[in-house]
Formats: C-alpha cells, structure tokens, sequence
C-alpha cells in the first residue's frame, strides 16, 4: 500500500487560510484532517474538537514532556500543537493528512519527516489587515501585533516547496488541488506500482 501524504499548509492571521481549507476539504472529502491542540480560548463559532482541541495549558505542557507533539509552538500567548499519533497513523494507512500550523510548526515537521509545504500569502498587507478588522475578533493592539508578526512570517517562504497568493477563492482552490494531483503522480511516490512493469 502507498503511504499517505503529509500536506502542511501555513498563513499569516487573517490570510484565509481556514476558509482555503474548509473549501478544501469539501472538495477533497478523503482528505484526513489534523485537529490542532491548543491552550487558547474557543471564538465564537469554533467547536471543541471540530476546529481545535481546547485544553488547558497544564495539560498540554504534560503532553510536551512526554514527547507527544510532532510539532509545538507559542503563538500569541498560547500553545498550539499536532499529536503525532494521529498523523503518523493516517499516513500509515494510506490516507493523506492536511496539516494547518504556523511557521514554527511546520519548520518543526519538516526536520522530522517528509511532507508538501505550502505558504498561503494575502494580496497585500493593507488587505490583510482590513480582512482581520473584518472578522471583529482582535482588539487594536492584537491587530497591530498579527501585522507585524505576518510581515516577519512572510519573509520565512523559503522553508516552503509552494506559495499561493490567496486573493480569489476558487483560483487558490484550483493551485492547492494541483499541487496535491501533482505530488501524488511524483515518481518516487509511485515506485511500487512501476514495480509491477518489471522496471
């Protein structure tokens, strides 16, 4: 059986990425979804376990002892995390695995394992900062740290295999669905079928 693939998808706050991924997995219904673990509260329209595990920090901060992350990260003030058990059983099974981490999650994976590492970027930066006054869910000074923090996420692209330039939704759809079709016909992913030719 074929293994599975890793695909990890970073953005800066307010680049659309959990609408890329939502459409994304409608599109792609097999597609297996890494529920991230984090310590920060549930917004308004998030459910426990759907868009994240919400735990508190002490738990977490044991789960990291005991060596139960592939990947961990503070971020704004709270842990965010990917159980590497989930992960590691998907790909196992053959089934593909989208990841959705930041910056320093997906450096993290990157040094343990193979994966597809895709950057999504906002049309521009005054874009983004009108899509995350848009959503009403930051104070002012939480605003001003997200831009400056996506500025200095933006310069970390070249850790990534691929950049999407997210400013229309069904183009950014089409490029992500690509690059998945494309990765999946790579050579050296399809060494067993070719086997079989005699090759």
């Amino acid at each position: 059986m074929k293994q599975g693939l890793l695909i990890v998808i970073s953005a800066p706050s307010g680049t659309g990425k959990s609408t890329l991924i939502r459409e994304l997995r409608t599109a792609l219904p097999d597609l297996e979804y890494s529920v991230s673990v984090t310590t920060r509260p549930a917004r308004r329209d998030e459910k426990d376990g759907i868009d994240y595990v919400f735990a508190p920090q002490a738990e977490f901060e044991r789960a990291i002892k005991n060596d139960e992350f592939l990947e961990h990260a503070m971020v704004f003030d709270h842990y965010y995390g990917t159980k590497t058990s989930a992960v590691e059983s998907a790909i196992r099974d053959g089934k593909d695995i989208l990841l959705d981490v930041d910056i320093q999650g997906a450096i993290q994976i990157k040094h343990k394992c193979d994966g597809i590492f895709i950057f999504v970027i906002p049309p521009s930066l005054k874009i983004l900062e009108d899509r995350l006054r848009k959503r009403n869910t930051d104070v002012e000074q939480e605003i001003v740290k997200r831009i400056a923090r996506a500025k200095e996420e933006i310069s970390n692209y070249v850790n990534y295999d691929y950049v999407i330039y997210n400013d229309y939704l069904a183009d950014s759809i089409y490029k992500l669905k690509s690059i998945i079709a494309a990765e999946k016909c790579r050579v050296f992913r399809n060494k067993s079928i070719l086997k079989e030719f005699g090759i």
